[in-house]
């Protein structure tokens, strides 16, 4: 599903704008999709552009001062340098984008602009109602606080595989005074939790394999046993550093 609404809503990183899915809620429902996703752990949604991001993170645009390179994608970009170089083929778009004056060679300046600023309100209008949809768990507060550390999670090709260093790096434990009993113990937990997550990077560990599917159907309404499926599915399940740092508890159980 992520993935779908990366390809179908936000294509190459850019937004695909429609009313339509303003009027409908898509907007809203793909980024309440997105929240439930991040919450669970993953995946992350990293098909935003970096300038599509800044939109989302800060929607304070001054329209007086757009600049293409700072406030348009590649894609939009490479749309306003189509219609400078042959303005009667994209004499509709023009139009579409709320230009109501000459459209004409001399007014090139003017369209190109007004096209801009089409093209940035859009936008803004469609990531209110996508970060709407984020507010579900709270993360527009944290995006908005936060919007470098959360960046990695939206934008293409930002995000790293979390490996079992990366992992271990945010482990911070609270140990007991150093001449405590416990002191001991506690530094021992912590070194074999950090050997388990190099084992598992290095293959060394597996996950365990668990149903995923059986026929729980005795027959169908007309009794017919067509269909069924004798044979349990297994299916094994996933073990990796990235997979262990989702599971919060890790971080925060007191030794």
């Amino acid at each position: 599903m992520i993935e779908t609404i990366g390809k179908e809503m936000f294509p190459s990183g850019s937004l695909l704008y429609s009313n339509l899915f303003i009027q409908n809620g898509e907007y809203r429902s793909a980024g309440e999709i997105v929240a439930a996703s991040l919450a669970q752990g993953e995946p992350a949604p990293c098909f935003l552009d970096h300038v599509v991001y800044e939109s989302l993170s800060n929607s304070e645009v001054d329209f007086t001062q757009l600049n293409t390179m700072v406030h348009l994608t590649q894609t939009k970009r490479d749309q306003i340098e189509a219609i400078k170089k042959n303005l009667d083929e994209f004499h509709d778009i023009v139009i579409e984008h709320g230009y109501t004056g000459p459209i004409k060679k001399e007014a090139i300046n003017d369209i190109s602009g007004s096209v801009m600023i089409s093209i940035v309100s859009r936008r803004l209008l469609a990531l209110r109602e996508f970060m709407e949809g984020l507010n579900t768990y709270g993360l527009k507060d944290i995006i908005l606080k936060s919007p470098e550390v959360c960046k990695p999670l939206f934008v293409i090709g930002q995000l790293e595989e979390a490996d079992a260093t990366y992992v271990a790096s945010f482990l911070n434990p609270v140990f007991s005074h150093q001449e405590c009993d416990e002191r001991a113990v506690e530094e021992k937990v912590v070194d074999n939790f950090q050997d388990f997550l190099h084992n598992i990077e290095d293959k060394k560990l597996k996950g365990f394999n668990a149903a995923v599917a059986w026929n729980n159907n005795e027959e169908g309404m007309d009794g017919n046993h067509e269909g069924i499926i004798s044979e349990e599915k297994f299916e094994e399940a996933k073990l990796s550093a990235a997979a262990v740092a989702s599971q919060k508890y890790f971080f925060t159980w007191p030794l």
